[in-house]
């Protein structure tokens, strides 16, 4: 971020996560850790896009590598953890809409038989 804010005033980051919750979380992190300020949130099609301003009073930090950066096999592992707690969640909102159609469609099968004779509703 820092070497593209030296020659543009914004950047844009493209994350592949999918839900706008884990996705404004690392917005904000991100946001924190560069100095930078959140400008906009915005869908595409390979996931979500981050726009960033530098802000007018701008300075490169000393050093670009922060201390806490994570090494490569930590970050996957962070990744995959995610990954991982993010998959519960999508099946979960999945099963709940395919749950509420299954109940309409049952509520509509016995209204439908009920309509046609007294006898099977009661």
């Amino acid at each position: 971020m820092h070497l593209h804010w030296r020659h543009r005033e914004l950047v844009k980051l493209i994350t592949k996560q999918k839900t706008l919750a884990f996705v404004e979380d690392t917005a904000r992190l991100l946001e924190y850790e560069s100095g930078g300020i959140l400008v906009a949130i915005d869908e595409v099609p390979k996931g979500f896009s981050l726009i960033y301003y530098r802000g007018k009073n701008y300075r490169r930090p000393v050093t670009l590598r922060p201390r806490n950066l994570l090494t490569k096999a930590k970050a996957l592992q962070r990744s995959i953890a995610m990954q991982r707690h993010e998959v519960p969640i999508i099946i979960f909102f999945k099963l709940q809409i395919y749950f509420s159609h299954f109940v309409s469609m049952v509520y509509h099968l016995i209204l439908y038989n009920c309509a046609g004779s007294e006898s099977a509703c009661h």
